[in-house]
């Protein structure tokens, strides 16, 4: 077992986010768990749902964090979590959790792709206080629009 501190997880972390343009890097006592160059939160709750109990303890650093990625790294039981773009609730989420956040930037909300209102993930993990709760509605709702995608 390679005893690498938080501190040096989270630095390969963003050493890689940056270095290789993923869109996350997932690590774990020095060791890539998971990275994505996929752009939303469907890859990053792929890999946490493929690592399940694994993933306990591991540091994500992300390009964004909005509730819905913290509410994920909450019920995998991730250590850290660093974003480039964080949201306040994002925040909120993981310093309530115990979950240790740090970010390039912090932003009052994560915004939808044409900046015309609230990311859809963000607005529906807010209406959840829960975190469980929330986490298990945006698994529902990637499941919906997935099969919706694939024509049923």
């Amino acid at each position: 077992m390679n005893s690498m501190s938080l501190e040096e997880d989270m630095a390969l972390a963003k050493d890689l986010l940056t270095g290789e343009g993923a869109q996350f890097v997932l690590v774990k006592s020095g060791r890539v768990l998971a990275r994505s160059r996929g752009a939303g939160v469907r890859p990053l709750v792929e890999a946490l749902d493929r690592l399940g109990e694994a993933a306990q303890g591991a540091t994500l650093a992300d390009r964004i964090v909005g509730r819905a990625v913290a509410v994920l790294s909450c019920q995998s039981g991730l250590s850290a979590v660093y974003g480039e773009c964080f949201s306040e609730a994002a925040r909120q989420t993981l310093e309530t959790a115990g979950v240790r956040a740090s970010w390039k930037m912090l932003v009052p909300a994560i915004f939808n792709r044409d900046r015309t209102d609230l990311c859809p993930l963000e607005r529906l993990t807010l209406a959840i206080p829960d975190v469980s709760e929330a986490a298990a509605a945006l698994r529902a709702h990637l499941r919906a629009t997935s099969s919706a995608r694939q024509g049923g």
